[in-house]
């Protein structure tokens, strides 16, 4: 199976089309499991002898993508005003850590969005893969330790 990334679901999207929350949340869970199919990641664990070997090359493969996701153009952010160059997520999780009226990650999202006038659907969708993919590196810390 191939792995499909942020610019290959947002290519699937009518341009002008809203993500809702339902399908942001749909998006993390899907993109959790095709990384792990694309690498067949399950076979090669009931197939290895020595599987605890496996979560850490689960984990330094997540770690590479999760940096090239962050050097992705859309998911830097420049804010001209504080003259200060970072990435999306961490913006988002500000965002989202200094208002709690924003329920979740998707409301600060569109918090970001209006804020740097951004295309939601496409920061939405590189952001979901971004979350995901971080909480399936956690998963396979925690389970690399336990092991």
């Amino acid at each position: 199976m191939e792995y499909k990334d942020a610019y290959q679901i947002f290519s699937g999207f009518v341009p002008g089309a809203i993500i809702d929350e339902h399908e942001f949340n749909k998006l993390q869970t899907q993109f959790k499991a095709d990384f792990l199919l694309s690498k067949k990641f399950f076979d090669r664990v009931d197939k290895h002898c020595h599987s605890d070997s496996l979560w850490g090359d689960l984990m330094k493969e997540l770690s590479d993508y999760l940096l090239a996701i962050q050097r992705r153009e859309e998911m830097i952010d420049i804010d001209s005003v504080a003259k200060v160059v970072g990435n999306v997520p961490s913006k988002v999780e500000e965002i989202w850590l200094s208002d709690k009226s924003l329920k979740t990650p998707y409301n600060a999202i569109e918090s970001y969005c209006e804020l740097r006038k951004k295309n939601f659907t496409l920061i939405a969708i590189h952001v979901a893969e971004f979350r995901s993919l971080s909480e399936l590196f956690e998963w396979a810390r925690r389970r690399a330790r336990s092991s």
